[in-house]
């Protein structure tokens, strides 16, 4: 019983480790190892800047923050 019970708990514990997702902001990439898999780059004038973390109740947000390392740099009309 013991050793069903331990073969159990491994085999969770291997599952749960695969489904955990990794999100990372680094320089002009964010990328995300979710299903499916998503990776944005800015143009290189675009930097990370930092993140936030928010909850309420059973929700909860990450923001991820960039910006231009240019303040002169101005933002054109994709229309």
């Amino acid at each position: 019983m013991k050793l069903k019970l331990f073969i159990f708990i491994a085999c969770y514990a291997f599952f749960i480790s695969g489904c955990v997702a990794e999100r990372v902001a680094k320089d002009n990439v964010f990328s995300s190892t979710n299903s499916p898999s998503l990776t944005v780059t800015f143009n290189n004038d675009m930097q990370f800047i930092g993140e936030e973390q928010t909850s309420q109740g059973p929700t909860r947000a990450q923001t991820y923050f960039y910006a231009s390392k240019n303040s002169d740099s101005k933002l054109e009309d994709a229309s």
